[in-house]
């Protein structure tokens, strides 16, 4: 119960009644000038990873290319930060601590909200190996969105697998999805019933449009799931309605959806998903091969 080893209130606002506002009143487009709500070892990385030539070059060309795509929606490298960093900086100032940094992509085209609830499709690309999965799910929002202070109602799988009662109105699924010539292919809608462990498949499914295919050295999972979207309350930084998790890990055994899964280790993210770039996340451009024909699913649902 890590609240209530100290006593403590941040002086910030603005959810705090009486407590000034100190946040910077312009919100500039990423990554120029970025001002990001980081610690300082986050803020020193990025400041120093966005001054490399290689990855100013890269930021813009990506950049240019999402203003003049077709596709439209929101494209975010996840971990963006540390996988341009690794890639462009690391690899030649430290190549001792070059890491493989998962690079994973997620696309989807934002409903017009609030809606209650509505289906928005989402389209995960990743480059893994062919005995590997790659997993996506969803949890409620962060608690800054709607309490000043720290909750005292417990949410027990907070920082978890599971989803508890005040997450569930998200869906507690989870689609994992993996193809590979040796150990077939499947999507699997599945619940985590622990903080950590093995999750479990679900009888009755509530995922639709889903697909999973191999390109090349990528995985590409697609699904649709309802969700429930509204106004941001906080128009500098939104914090949306829910947080948004993923994983890489081992499909282990068997074949096709009877398949085994291993651990997912350190390759792992969670956040909510309006706070992805600030959270170290880079814009991206799709491919047209890991959209396929999965069309931006924008009906509401009354």
């Amino acid at each position: 119960m890590p609240y209530e080893q100290c006593t403590f209130r941040h002086h910030y606002g603005p959810n705090i009644p009486g407590m000034p506002d100190l946040r910077k009143k312009t919100w500039q487009s990423f990554p120029a000038n970025a001002k990001l709500p980081q610690g300082c070892r986050m803020r020193s990385i990025f400041n120093e990873s966005m001054k490399h030539p290689k990855v100013i070059q890269e930021l813009e060309k990506i950049k240019g290319a999402s203003a003049n795509s077709e596709f439209g929606g929101r494209c975010h490298q996840l971990n963006g930060i540390n996988y341009l960093y690794n890639k462009y900086v690391t690899s030649w100032l430290a190549p001792t601590h070059h890491y493989q940094i998962p690079d994973v992509k997620l696309w989807y085209q934002p409903p017009v909200g609030p809606c209650q609830p509505c289906r928005v499709s989402y389209t995960i690309s990743a480059r893994i190996k062919e005995d590997e999965y790659i997993s996506a799910g969803f949890k409620g929002d962060s608690w800054e969105h709607n309490e000043p202070y720290p909750p005292e109602t417990p949410r027990p799988c907070y920082f978890g697998m599971c989803v508890d009662e005040y997450d569930s109105f998200d869906s507690n699924r989870i689609a994992l999805g993996y193809a590979s010539s040796s150990r077939g292919h499947c999507v699997r809608e599945m619940v985590s019933k622990q903080y950590a462990g093995m999750p479990t498949d679900v009888d009755e499914k509530m995922l639709s449009k889903t697909s999973v295919e191999r390109r090349g050295d990528r995985t590409i999972l697609q699904f649709t799931v309802l969700q429930h979207w509204h106004h941001d309350l906080d128009p500098l930084i939104p914090d949306g309605p829910f947080r948004f998790m993923w994983a890489i890990g081992k499909v282990t055994g068997g074949r096709d959806c009877t398949a085994d899964l291993g651990y997912h280790a350190e390759r792992r993210g969670l956040g909510p998903l309006h706070w992805l770039v600030a959270l170290g996340t880079t814009p991206c451009l799709p491919e047209p091969f890991e959209l396929g024909d999965s069309p931006s699913d924008d009906s509401l649902l009354v």
